[in-house]
């Protein structure tokens, strides 16, 4: 019957108002209402009023009548409330509001109707008792907010340093510890492990640290502090070692391979039968889980510059290692945690060594071919410095404080050997002509010859006043500059 009683407005929002609400289950919203908006109770129906999702913004919406009747399964979380409405024409429809606080919430939820579903009783008694049980584990979630701060220390440290703040400075940020390819697999394993904390800009920061935080306390709450921080640890190294093994010229860094593995470990969880969570629980979180590891891989093949092999890797590796970490989600039968700690431990390290060993071990092309990569590497380093010498030489004689002749002759005697030398390091080493990266050296060979001997022309021309040898480097110099534009897009295929 009609509750005589029901005649109030409530202010609510039709979406989330919560910035931390990324990578969380998310009900599909039937009502298309977003923001701001109210909700009318009679003593017969609800409308809702508010506004639709528009094309870059929003626009008035027609209030929607729904009668109580049709309303079961309230259930009110904090300022959420949350019901099911029967449609003639479909499934029931979920509805959910947030109220302006939780007491606000909790009025809103008497007045409702109290009609509830055995299914969803079950639902909600199987949620009580994991939160439940949870609640009862008495996990801080120290971890996490140890690797946000780490994450954003080393970030402040960086731009301080001269990465940059939005847009980073890729080689840069190489001396802070990327999982440069051409440098880990010359020995400087760390690489593996430091690149984890290290970011892009603050946007690749953000976004990542928004989801470790989001994903990574329920996860640590799970499996406890210790646990939790070797799963983290294990997937971020997978991912890296992953990363090599699919592209190893690549400059990766960013904590979104552990955060993966964070994922991973979500749901191995979840689905592990030793763990013993509620089916409707293990549902709902799994499908969350999937969701977000689906849209995130997709975007990743669909966008350049996306490392989604570390992402692979560390997903897997967080899915193998949370297998073996799992334990019941009763505390009392959380037993010898020590003892699946070291043996954990112990299975990862092996699986890391396999999984290394053609990096370690790899063949002579693959050797030689990492050999160039280093090289090429430390060619551009001193490319830059050359260049800029080059432009202070340039500055002097423009502003009258040396002769063209003099210029001519310091271009031949400290710019040029710097050039050939800079060459024979870049060049040292067999490279097999069967390798992908021999046609990059072998242009890398035509565009330093070219340079030497037009920057050769320059120099005379400026030291015997020669207009003709002038033109001549002019003309070989331009038709170098065409020959580097090709090359660079040679280096971006095959690097």
């Amino acid at each position: 019957m009609p509750n005589p009683e029901i005649g109030r407005t409530f202010a609510v929002h039709f979406s989330d108002p919560s910035l931390w609400v990324w990578g969380a289950a998310r009900t599909k919203n039937h009502w298309q209402r977003v923001g701001r908006g109210e909700i009318d109770l009679s003593p017969d129906k609800l409308i809702l009023r508010g506004r639709r999702p528009r094309f870059l913004g929003t626009a008035t919406a027609p209030d929607i009548e729904i009668a109580l009747g049709d309303i079961t399964n309230v259930i009110q979380v904090k300022s959420l409330v949350q019901c099911h409405v029967r449609c003639a024409s479909s499934t029931d429809r979920v509805l959910q509001v947030w109220a302006h606080d939780e007491a606000a919430a909790r009025q809103l939820t008497e007045l409702l109707p109290k009609q509830k579903t055995p299914e969803f009783e079950r639902r909600v008694v199987e949620r009580a008792a994991f939160d439940s049980a949870l609640g009862a584990l008495q996990t801080r979630t120290v971890v996490t907010a140890a690797l946000v701060a780490a994450n954003c220390l080393i970030f402040a440290c960086t731009v301080f340093g001269g990465a940059g703040l939005l847009r980073a400075d890729g080689a840069l940020l190489i001396h802070w510890g990327t999982n440069f390819g051409p440098l880990t697999l010359q020995g400087q394993w760390w690489r593996l492990f430091t690149s984890m904390f290290v970011h892009f800009g603050l946007m690749h920061l953000l976004l990542n640290m928004w989801a470790l935080w989001s994903l990574g306390k329920l996860t640590e709450r799970l499996y406890g502090s210790a646990h939790f921080a070797l799963l983290y640890v294990f997937a971020g190294l997978f991912g890296s070692v992953a990363s090599l093994l699919w592209r190893s010229g690549v400059n990766s860094a960013g904590a979104s391979g552990a955060i993966f593995g964070v994922i991973g470990g979500l749901l191995a969880f979840m689905v592990n039968p030793k763990t013993q969570i509620p089916a409707s629980v293990a549902t709902a979180q799994r499908n969350s889980a999937l969701v977000f590891v689906c849209y995130n891989l997709v975007n990743g093949f669909a966008h350049a510059g996306i490392d989604n092999a570390c992402h692979i890797g560390g997903l897997a590796g967080g899915f193998a290692m949370g297998w073996l970490l799992a334990r019941p989600l009763d505390a009392e039968h959380r037993d010898a945690p020590a003892a699946q700690l070291a043996i954990a431990s112990f299975v990862g390290v092996l699986a890391l060594i396999g999984l290394s060993w053609p990096l370690v071990h790899p063949s002579p092309v693959k050797a030689a071919e990492w050999q160039f990569r280093s090289q090429l590497q430390s060619f551009a380093v001193e490319e830059k410095g050359i260049i800029a010498a080059q432009a202070a030489l340039d500055e002097l004689e423009r502003h009258k404080q040396i002769t063209h002749r003099e210029w001519g002759r310091r271009l031949m005697k400290n710019i040029l050997p710097r050039w050939e030398a800079a060459e024979e390091r870049l060049l040292a080493g067999q490279l097999p002509e069967d390798s992908p990266l021999y046609p990059v050296k072998a242009g890398f060979m035509q565009y330093l010859d070219e340079k030497r001997f037009g920057l050769d022309l320059m120099s005379d021309a400026a030291r015997y006043n020669d207009p003709g040898k002038l033109q001549w480097a002019r003309r070989v110099m331009n038709s170098n500059e065409q020959r580097m534009r090709a090359l660079d897009s040679l280096i971006r295929s095959r690097l």
